[in-house]
């Protein structure tokens, strides 16, 4: 192992040891505070897990697509 390799392998052994922590611990600190967000008295019996996993996620959904492929449903009165 070189010089250099053996440099920034401590320099990212540091940095790990350094920054994870704070990381981590602002993901614990968001997911709790999307889920007192989202279990209120008057969604309390809700199962919380999606809206969790949705809250917390940074993928944007495409409604328009999501629209444009769904199937119209129409309903006849009898």
């Amino acid at each position: 192992m070189s010089k250099a390799a053996k440099a920034f392998a401590i320099a990212h052994e540091e940095a790990t040891n350094k920054l994870l922590p704070f990381g981590t611990t602002y993901l614990c600190e968001q997911g709790f505070s999307s889920l007192m967000n989202i279990k209120t008295k008057n969604r309390n019996r809700l199962d919380a897990e999606d809206c969790i996993i949705i809250a917390l996620t940074s993928i944007t959904p495409n409604f328009d697509e999501i629209v444009s492929n769904m199937k119209q449903h129409h309903f006849s009165k009898t």
